[in-house]
């Protein structure tokens, strides 16, 4: 039944990804094959997060040992044609800690060495094949019962910022803007 669940829930999110996308992650993604985060790298998304004492708290509630890295994973992913070294890091998918997702969003980060390039929360992230500035698009999608806000993110040489939305009735199957 869990499985079923899961299914149904990725089903539209599966059919939202950009044809010659490079990468896509969603919630329900399992993880297990992901490289864990160095652990600089986790403390500066904790800070970054500005949730150093929620995990600390995490850790005291579970009796787990205190490393921040035991929550986060990784893969490299290609957001240049020119430059490599961009990682895409999300909580893996096992186990389970609800401090890391919503009601069925998940965080994620962009970085490249220790900084966080972007930090985002949705139900699915893929990297689009247009490009700004020397990185790719981005792509976001916060899907609530029947219908998906694609929020499409451009890099301006500095950060990423919203460039485009698009409303998709997945019942119906038409888009028009985000109004």
């Amino acid at each position: 039944m869990k499985t079923l669940s899961a299914l149904l829930l990725a089903w539209p999110l599966l059919a939202l990804a950009a044809p010659g996308a490079g990468f896509s992650s969603a919630t329900e993604d399992e993880t297990e094959s992901w490289s864990r985060v160095e652990p600089a790298l986790a403390e500066a998304i904790v800070d970054h997060e500005e949730m150093r004492e929620q995990v600390d708290e995490l850790i005291k509630e579970h009796g787990l040992k205190q490393d921040y890295r035991q929550f986060f994973v990784a893969r490299p992913i290609r957001l240049s044609r020119q430059h490599n070294g961009y990682w895409f890091v999300r909580p893996g998918s096992a186990p389970y800690y609800p401090a890391f997702y919503g009601a069925h969003a998940f965080m994620h980060w962009i970085t490249q060495g220790e900084r966080v390039i972007y930090a985002g929360s949705s139900d699915a992230f893929s990297i689009l094949p247009g490009s700004s500035h020397g990185l790719f698009d981005i792509e976001e999608a916060q899907c609530r019962v029947d219908r998906c806000y694609l929020v499409r993110l451009r890099y301006d040489g500095r950060r990423y910022v919203e460039a485009e939305c698009t409303l998709r009735d997945l019942s119906s199957g038409k888009s028009g803007p985000c109004q």
